[in-house]
């Protein structure tokens, strides 16, 4: 068979069916999108829509979420602006997933079944969703042109891919403008970010084997090269060598920074927010826990001589799961906590950092204890006393809306009921996944890097013969660093979990996982593409 033949068949064999899988996946979130509408919204989505019809923001929810809400609520008048975006976001984000996986693998239709499974996440008008649904866009779109979109460099280079960069930053800005303590997450998304646009060119220390292929490394735009003297060899699989680790961990560190003064910017100087001090409760958790613990009052005189504060109630009533029961009791009798002004979150802070100072054991016993319970590794509830699945209307808004009766999702999400008892909704399980697709990733690299490393073909790429292809451009696709990319994408699901150690907010909701989700969704997009590039036929070089 001749050497055109087997490219036009390679071709054939090679190019996704686009129309079959708008048509099938715009037909399920279409479903969805009739399922759950208007939407789903908790006491803080009234809160935010408050701020929608006020164009008045505060710091407490962000102000971004509130901010993109009314503008689309001024667009169209409707409040269900920001259920259909977030919908039509989620569509994008299927596209993405199923982008590159074949409508007869296995992997599509899995695919499809988590995305409908895991579709109470966008219907639920949060910033925890909107920014779930940034992040993973931005993320797919970054590893698609930092893997040169499956080997063709043009795809990395060219017009598209600097649009799809711009879009990319955007997207990473955005989400973290929503909510801005997920800028430890960031960190590997912005290594992602750094390697399409190649900021950094060099050479790697050492001395290099001429017979080593060299390998892109993610971050630096650069060549390492695997088996050389450059460094340790599971450095190599990270895409790190001794002399440009630290410029491409400045450089992250450096974008994020600018992000985050970008996100606190338009916070206080575009949109006015005014400050609701979100961290006084924090402060107020670890007083509370270190006075419990050390048998010492704690508190600056500006609190203990409010009228509803109880030192011995506080005590007793406190758990270092979450603050949020003190500040809001359930009974609806007064907080003992004021609501806090300059002044006094001024005094707390510095009550609070010595405490600290004076207890650093005690504080991090009480942070420990706290984030056993919002990893659910402890648990204070029943299964049904956490908020799992938010698929419901909080009755009491300015609008009156209620959710109408409605037997097939009755029916659709009854599944959700079901599994309370189950460790799906625990953090500390997508936790767990996140970690493990991270390794597993990062195995893989590494074994492909060796692969490479002791392959003589003499190409100037990391070729994985066992788990790389050749595509029409005459390209071979980067195995070590398509997995490079995606361990980058799980390392943000694990940090975005860990990170909430000094931070976490409440252990019965789980709309601090959305974020986790969506990695381990990436993760089995990630799986099955490439299983499909392994099975697909070489061409002759």
């Amino acid at each position: 068979m001749s050497r055109l033949t087997l490219l036009n068949i390679s071709t054939r064999n090679q190019r996704p069916n686009r129309p079959a899988k708008i048509l099938i996946t715009g037909l399920v979130i279409a479903w969805l999108f009739c399922l759950f509408m208007p939407g789903s919204y908790g006491a803080d989505s009234w809160s935010q829509f408050h701020q929608v019809t006020t164009g008045a923001y505060d710091d407490w929810f962000g102000g971004a979420f509130s901010w993109t809400w009314r503008m689309l609520w001024l667009l169209t008048g409707n409040y269900q602006s920001m259920f259909v975006l977030q919908m039509v976001l989620y569509w994008v984000f299927l596209l993405l997933l199923v982008r590159r996986v074949p409508i007869r693998s296995i992997g599509f239709w899995a695919l499809l079944l988590l995305v409908a499974f895991f579709s109470f996440i966008p219907q639920y008008v949060m910033r925890d969703s909107l920014t779930s649904l940034l992040w993973g866009i931005a993320a797919l779109m970054l590893a698609e042109v930092g893997e040169g979109a499956g080997g063709n460099r043009e795809a990395s280079t060219g017009k598209g891919a600097h649009e799809g960069k711009v879009i990319a930053t955007f997207l990473l800005v955005f989400g973290l403008w929503i909510r801005t303590n997920t800028v430890v997450a960031l960190l590997p998304l912005t290594w992602l970010f750094v390697s399409p646009f190649e900021l950094f060119k060099g050479r790697s220390s050492g001395t290099a084997v001429r017979s080593t292929p060299a390998v892109p490394v993610p971050g630096t735009g650069s060549s390492a090269t695997h088996g050389s003297r450059s460094g340790s060899p599971w450095l190599g699989a990270f895409g790190w060598t001794r002399r440009i680790r630290w410029k491409s961990l400045l450089l992250s560190l450096a974008v994020c920074g600018v992000f985050l003064f970008t996100a606190q910017t338009l916070t206080y100087r575009v949109i006015h927010a005014t400050k609701a001090y979100p961290a006084f409760k924090l402060k107020l958790l670890d007083l509370t826990g270190i006075s419990k613990l050390s048998g010492e009052n704690l508190f600056p005189p500006i609190l203990t001589r409010y009228s509803y504060f109880h030192y011995d109630t506080l005590l007793r009533q406190y758990t270092p799961a979450s603050f949020d029961d003190i500040v809001w009791p359930p009974d609806g009798r007064p907080s003992m906590i004021p609501y806090p002004d300059a002044a006094m979150d001024s005094i707390v802070t510095r009550s609070w950092l010595s405490a600290i100072g004076r207890h650093p054991l005690l504080y991090l016993r009480n942070r420990w204890e706290g984030f056993l319970y919002y990893l659910r590794i402890r648990q204070r509830f029943k299964s049904g006393g956490y908020w799992n699945v938010s698929v419901w209307i909080e009755p009491n808004n300015a609008l009156h809306v209620q959710q109408a009766p409605n037997d097939l999702r009755d029916w659709f999400t009854g599944m959700y009921t079901s599994l309370s008892p189950t460790c799906l909704y625990s953090p500390w399980f997508w936790l767990f996944l996140n970690t493990a697709a991270f390794a597993g990733f990062l195995y893989r690299s590494r074994r492909a890097a060796k692969k490479a490393a002791g392959s003589d073909s003499g190409v100037n790429d990391s070729v994985d013969t066992h788990s790389s292809a050749t595509h029409t451009d005459g390209h071979r696709f980067s195995a070590v660093r398509y997995w490079q990319l995606h361990a980058w994408i799980q390392l943000s699901g694990v940090l975005y979990t860990l990170s909430q150690f000094p931070v976490y907010q409440h252990d019965r909701d789980f709309r601090y996982s959305y974020w986790n989700v969506f990695v381990t969704l990436i993760a089995v997009a990630a799986v099955a593409g490439r299983r499909v590039y392994t099975a697909r036929p070489k061409l002759p070089l």
